[in-house]
């Protein structure tokens, strides 16, 4: 069975979604809207898609669709959605599922008592380190007090928030935005927080949302959770992630190792230097969101992410922000 997509925004991360099915045995894309045609024209006609649209309708009325991607604007998530689960489609949603609980929470109680598949976009749940960090802290040594810490920051200046239809102004606060994927990770590792202490401003009078946050997060089997999230720091930052534990640390950089060389000469230095010359790949976390959606269709069952953690990460993710000061 080979599962037929339609492409629904053309969204700047649009093009490497196409380059991932494309690769995906089993996978088809068959037709990609906007509401501009001649941005489905030109988008369509750029990647070798074989057809573009402006009406939704269209595509929620063919047969030939049989799962929506849906990369737009996030506002528009659950409304789209929830038209494409009252056409009986299966839906894949980008981060965030929506900047409102509101349509999601509908989208819940429209799937609820059907057999389709809601996934969402959560490629930190299939980075092979991480995975191992969760078994670790299954372990009778990790159990009991337990301290995490995970810090999201990046560069973010004003074109980008003023990018498009400037929605990122008011409505991308740096936890609903950039740190989602985090949050999600922390639902996965620790549930839902019992308590959540939190403050979040904005540190550019341009914005209109925060975009510095952070929260001490308490959770029911005794973690504690210290999160930070921001977009004001330059240069180049990766996500750090570490849990103390009573039998030890996990510290994501530390399994990672270093990060794998970018031609012969900077493995030529680390050799000289004496330095590691080779980290664990970097796994292509969309490539395997899109492998594992798939597979959910084929056999039935949820994806790795469904629609409720988008929701509690959402959730999560707003109460924090609004915890401003």
């Amino acid at each position: 069975m080979t599962l037929r997509y339609a492409l629904i925004g053309v969204s700047g991360i649009a093009p490497y979604y196409v380059k991932r099915l494309a690769r995906l045995p089993g996978a088809e894309l068959v037709v990609v809207q906007s509401r501009s045609p001649e941005r489905a024209r030109t988008f369509a006609e750029n990647h070798g898609i074989p057809a573009h649209t402006a009406d939704l309708e269209s595509i929620l009325n063919d047969p030939g669709v049989d799962a929506l991607l849906i990369l737009t604007e996030p506002a528009r998530h659950g409304e789209i959605a929830l038209r494409g689960a009252a056409a009986g489609k299966h839906l894949l949603l980008e981060k965030p599922v929506d900047l409102d609980p509101a349509p999601v929470e509908a989208l819940l109680a429209a799937v609820r008592n059907t057999s389709l598949v809601v996934g969402v976009v959560s490629p930190w749940r299939f980075d092979p380190v991480m995975r191992e960090m969760r078994e670790a802290l299954r372990a009778p040594e990790a159990q009991g007090a337990r301290l995490a810490q995970l810090m999201i920051m990046s560069w973010r200046d004003r074109s980008y928030y003023e990018r498009g239809s400037g929605w990122r102004l008011t409505g991308s606060p740096v936890m609903v935005n950039q740190a989602i994927h985090g949050l999600d990770l922390l639902h996965w590792f620790f549930g839902a927080p019992v308590g959540v202490h939190a403050a979040s401003r904005i540190s550019r009078p341009f914005l209109g949302c925060s975009d510095q946050s952070a929260a001490l997060l308490e959770y029911a089997d005794g973690t504690l959770a210290l999160v930070g999230a921001g977009t004001f720091s330059r240069g180049r930052h990766g996500p750090r992630f570490t849990v103390w534990h009573p039998g030890g640390v996990l510290d994501y950089d530390a399994l990672m190792g270093p990060s794998p060389p970018s031609g012969w000469r900077e493995r030529l230095g680390r050799w000289v230097a004496g330095q590691p010359r080779w980290g664990r790949p970097v796994v292509d976390g969309m490539a395997r969101v899109l492998e594992d959606f798939t597979a959910a269709v084929r056999e039935g069952r949820p994806p790795a992410a469904g629609l409720e953690d988008g929701l509690a990460a959402l959730q999560l993710a707003l109460r924090i922000s609004e915890a401003r000061k």
